[in-house]
């Protein structure tokens, strides 16, 4: 099973990228299989995501969602078996 990214897992990833503004994660939609790049930006409420959405599975492992289907085709803040 995935879940949306946990704020937690965001805050780890940033502290190990000491000095970045933005992080990127790129890879293929699992919904529709399209080219996706995600930039993440940290905000003052918290995290704002451009191009797409991160799940995380309990295997450490990220799964990538294009805005296109994050917004048109719907999603939950829980998939399937990920892995």
């Amino acid at each position: 099973m995935a879940t949306l990214i946990k704020e937690a897992t965001l805050d780890r990833m940033f502290n190990d990228a000491v000095g970045k503004k933005h992080l990127k994660q790129s890879g293929q939609c699992y919904c529709c299989g399209s080219d996706v790049a995600i930039k993440i930006e940290r905000t003052f409420r918290g995290y704002g995501f451009h191009g797409g959405v991160l799940y995380e599975s309990n295997t450490d492992q990220f799964l990538i969602q294009c805005e296109h289907c994050f917004k048109n085709i719907g999603h939950s803040n829980h998939l399937g078996d990920a892995s």
